[in-house]
């Protein structure tokens, strides 16, 4: 009996720590898709100004100066469909996005996750240096998945303004939409940064707290700015080669080492970093926001299957 009885303290342990899982993972990519729905005008402005080596030299969108001959109705009216256009260019490859963010975030949190709950289980004490390691591993699972989506939709937001050919905009083949796989793997320690920083921090606050409290929602949003913020300047150069490799022109790279030389000789040593604020202010604000919804969404499913698992797991009431 008592065998029994430890069995299925065990069982409902395990079907705890699976739920724990599959919440964190769920949390994660329902927050990340809210994030990035709303920032992702910021997102594609960050990618072209990332993705562009010329800036400057063409001068402007290629008009011929015919606007002013053409009298103030027509220009009003061109200037209109100009606007109208641009603001709807802010939106290609939404819909790819939203894919892509919600199955890259699965697979990152469910890994880094479970990773962590089996390193526990180990008996091992997580460190920071090994959150780091786990992000990156989880990360490296995420990219090999999910790099294709990534691929395409950097292609349609860099070459979406550009009066080019379509079959130069858009990737054919399998190699293709796997551009810059090398270093997006080498950018798994991004992640791998940020959230070895934001669990650090997070227990370091929670033991302050009383036993079973959770982060705040301004706590989340200011530690999910914070992490995000250091690991995206540690990181950044190779970001910004990264989308060059993955533009509508990246086919002229041979890799990461190859796109950095070429923004050195182009931009400058600066041009490393072009394209820096934007980022920060897209992707902190999206980690931030992401995870503030994370925790809320997690503490919420975790309540909600705790609850499931006692009305279900319960034995019925004997009859008097």
């Amino acid at each position: 009996m008592a065998g029994d009885g430890a069995g299925k303290r065990g069982g409902r342990r395990a079907q705890l720590a699976w739920l724990a899982t599959l919440s964190e993972a769920s949390a994660g990519a329902l927050g990340q898709l809210c994030s990035t729905m709303l920032l992702y005008p910021l997102d594609t402005s960050k990618t072209r100004v990332q993705a562009s080596l010329e800036d400057g030299r063409g001068g402007g969108d290629g008009g011929d100066g015919s606007h002013g001959r053409r009298g103030g109705s027509a220009e009003s009216q061109s200037g209109r469909e100009s606007w109208k256009e641009w603001y709807l260019s802010l939106y290609t490859g939404i819909e790819t996005k939203a894919l892509q963010t919600v199955v890259s975030q699965f697979l990152f949190f469910y890994a880094y996750e479970y990773i962590k709950k089996r390193v526990k289980a180990s008996g091992r004490k997580i460190q920071a240096f090994d959150n780091v390691l786990i992000g990156m591993v989880a990360g490296s699972i995420n990219v090999l998945f999910t790099q294709p989506l990534d691929t395409y939709v950097t292609m349609k937001q860099s070459g979406a303004l550009k009066k080019e050919a379509k079959g130069g905009q858009e990737a054919k083949t399998l190699g293709e939409l796997y551009a810059a796989l090398g270093p997006s793997l080498l950018l798994s320690v991004n992640p791998g940064l940020q959230y070895a920083i934001f669990d650090q921090v997070k227990s370091y606050l929670l033991k302050k707290q009383k036993r079973g409290a959770a982060l705040t929602a301004q706590q989340a949003f200011l530690l999910g700015a914070f992490s995000k913020c250091v690991a995206t300047v540690v990181t950044y150069p190779a970001i910004r080669g990264k989308v060059v490799c993955q533009s509508s022109a990246g086919a002229k790279y041979t890799g990461l080492a190859h796109a950095m030389r070429k923004i050195v000789e182009l931009d400058g040593p600066a041009g490393l970093y072009k394209g820096l604020p934007q980022q920060l202010t897209k992707t902190v604000l999206s980690a931030a926001i992401g995870l503030m919804l994370k925790e809320k969404i997690s503490q919420a499913e975790r309540t909600f299957a705790v609850l499931l698992l006692k009305t279900f797991s319960s034995p019925p009431a004997k009859r008097a």
